[in-house]
């Protein structure tokens, strides 16, 4: 008996803490579905056509989902290939999509008075799928939520945030009944939580389940604590690390050109553009969350019921380059596609098809066994200084998936070019050292590729070379602010173990100089080693208006 009530205890604790299922599903759907459905265009209808509560309240008297069918929902979602979905109990407009006891402003004053969320959750664990459920910090309903909407006129004399403050948690508690496994929040911008609210509302959260994920918009007094974060319909180009740590993170992004229902959409990502954004995710180390809206009659809209079966379509042969991987390992822009690790296999994810169907890669450091697609053995050369893999010559319309099995852990063979003389780094050269959620841009520009949105002190660029010999070079720094007129931008340059300030001067408007950027900003000597060295450039400015376009910098030995 005591070997049980270890073992369970055990078990206990274990299960107390398990989160793993996030990272390794890699994959969700977002539901967008309330009143706005309704109108047909979009989720902020209400601030977009400034529609005042009081004409906004009578949709909830003709909101009737009689399609609605929470089984086929889930079916829907089970066939797409997604591990978990998150559904609206609550938008910005304050209307409740479940049964509370603290509004009437809830499905129950419609003609369906039925529980939405309670019955889309129980839906979705009976298919074994994990169930998140969203809640906007923001309420243009609620008479204590401030601020306002400036069309809203309803007197503000006798508000009490703290009333609704109170509000919400008592809801995210009724919410808690359902046992969910995530908590999406929103609107978290307009600061409505104060410090203690915030901290109040994660610690109930978290003492009913340990195991419940919460994003990072409750409350900015608390997002740092978030299991993940969440970029908004803009896909990282690279990992997102913060304070040198791998930043979990789920891309949500929509399908059509909005959140909620539009009959009137034509602009639909195509089943290609879908796995794009989830094979660039996983590459990267995180979700996507893709958004699908309903009509207003419950039902599912069948461009997306086409496009989510064709994508489970794919994932059912190629999941294994999904589910459960790690982040991918090869430089980008080696080819156009993708890449993942999961144990001693690395996936490739290929867009297109490269010239003469033979792909080449880094060179590896580990022993190549073997390559596949779908079990075919491909040939393939391994060499120090890069990898080449012969594809089938055969057309597809979706991505091509590759497995390389390795004789151990995949490790890249770091190879760096020498350079003696002259040389110049661009854009290209460079790595982005720690991304945050927005990302500079790296784009190619005449003859060279350059990198711009350069804003945060936290976004290092960093380039690493190989000289063939010692001695004195001059060093030039090309790049123009993103701004014009806005003061003078403030760079740390580091060059091996040499760190120091450097300005990026305010520039005039309209200038030839500002795009072909033939003068450079700065301009020094330093004695470099024979061997590899290091160069770094880090925006440390605190101004608005600090972004700068990064150009390269140019070495020429004295």
């Amino acid at each position: 008996m005591k070997h049980l009530v270890i073992v369970l205890f055990i078990f206990g604790i274990i299960s107390a803490n398990d989160k793993s299922w996030f990272n390794e599903s890699k994959f969700g759907i977002f539901i967008h579905f309330g009143l706005y459905s309704q109108i047909g265009y979009h989720e902020w209808a209400m601030d977009h056509f400034r529609i005042t509560p009081e004409k906004y309240e009578p949709f909830a008297n003709t909101f009737n989902p009689i399609n609605f069918d929470s089984d086929s929902w889930a079916e829907i979602i089970k066939s797409s290939g997604a591990k978990y979905a998150v559904l609206t109990s609550k938008h910005h407009d304050g209307f409740c999509l479940f049964h509370t006891d603290f509004t009437d402003y809830n499905i129950q004053m419609t003609p369906f008075n039925r529980n939405i969320v309670k019955e889309f959750g129980s839906s979705l664990k009976e298919q074994n799928l994990k169930f998140g459920i969203y809640y906007s910090v923001m309420d243009w309903h609620h008479p204590d939520y401030l601020p306002r909407r400036d069309f809203d006129q309803r007197p503000i004399e006798n508000y009490n945030i703290d009333n609704y403050r109170t509000y919400m948690k008592n809801q995210i508690s009724e919410l808690l009944r359902y046992n969910p496994d995530l908590f999406w929040f929103d609107g978290d911008w307009e600061n409505t939580l104060d410090s203690i609210s915030s901290y109040k509302i994660r610690e109930m959260i978290i003492d009913s389940n340990q195991n419940i994920l919460l994003n990072n918009r409750l409350s900015s007094y608390v997002n740092d604590l978030a299991d993940y974060i969440t970029p908004e319909n803009a896909p990282p180009r690279d990992k997102i690390v913060k304070d040198g740590k791998h930043q979990n993170f789920e891309l949500c992004h929509t399908i059509h050109h909005c959140w909620g229902y539009d009959p009137n959409s034509k602009e639909f990502l195509t089943v290609k553009d879908i796995l794009i954004l989830l094979s660039d995710a996983a590459s990267n180390g995180g979700n996507l969350l893709l958004n699908i809206a309903p009509k207003p009659d419950g039902s599912i809209d069948q461009n997306f019921v086409i496009r989510l079966k064709e994508v489970g379509n794919w994932l059912a042969k190629n999941g294994s380059s999904i589910y459960g991987t790690t982040a991918g390992i090869l430089p980008k822009g080696l080819f156009y596609g993708s890449d993942t690790i999961k144990e001693d296999s690395l996936f490739i994810n290929l867009y297109g098809m490269p010239v003469d169907n033979k792909l080449f890669i880094s060179s590896f450091s580990t022993k190549i066994k073997g390559v596949f697609i779908n079990n075919e053995s491909l040939n393939f050369t391994q060499n120090d200084f890069f990898t080449k893999i012969d594809l089938p010559k055969y057309k597809y319309d979706d991505l091509l998936s590759l497995k390389i099995v390795f004789d151990g852990t995949p490790k890249i063979r770091n190879i760096y070019p020498k350079y003696s003389g002259d040389f110049y780094l661009d854009g290209g050269n460079f790595i982005i050292k720690e991304n945050t959620a927005k990302n500079p841009k790296q784009f190619f520009y005449y003859d060279k590729t350059v990198i711009y949105d350069i804003c945060d002190s936290l976004q290092n660029l960093e380039s690493t070379f190989n000289l063939k010999e010692n001695g004195n070079y001059k060093i030039e720094i090309f790049g123009v602010q993103r701004y014009e007129l806005k003061g003078d931008i403030t760079l740390n340059l580091t060059i091996n173990d040499n760190s120091f300030p450097i300005i990026l001067p305010e520039r005039e408007r309209w200038l030839n100089d500002n795009r072909a950027c033939k003068l450079p900003f700065y301009t020094g000597v330093f004695h470099l080693n024979k061997g590899l060295n290091n160069i770094s450039l880090k925006n440390i400015s605190d101004k608005l208006y600090s972004n700068f376009t990064f150009y390269g910098i140019k070495l020429s030995k004295l």
